[in-house]
């Protein structure tokens, strides 16, 4: 697929961004979420200029994303775990039942 230019705005600044079709709307929706960030911590400081704005949000969502990747990991391993243990249950009640 040849990637195609997507508009966006983040800050009040436009910006033309590279992308494949059909993560246009990811690219957006990225967009659209660190405009919220944005808006989140001016809310908070207003002294900030647009540039720390925009370097504390995009730290916000990383620090929130490697959040997530840490929990589910950490599900992945019990998953794991009970999965496992769901194995052991079976083979003890073949044992038993059989």
């Amino acid at each position: 697929m040849q990637p195609e230019t997507v508009a966006i705005q983040v800050a009040n600044k436009d910006y033309m961004v590279a992308c494949q079709p059909d993560e246009r709307e990811a690219v957006r929706a990225s967009a659209e979420l660190l405009n919220s960030k944005i808006a989140e911590i001016r809310g908070r400081n207003k002294v900030l200029g647009a540039e720390q704005l925009a370097v504390l949000a995009a730290l916000n969502i990383a620090h929130e994303m490697l959040k997530l990747n840490t929990r589910i990991s950490q599900s992945e391993i019990e998953v794991s775990r009970l999965t496992a243990l769901g194995r052991k249950i079976d083979s003890a009640l073949e044992r038993i039942g059989g």
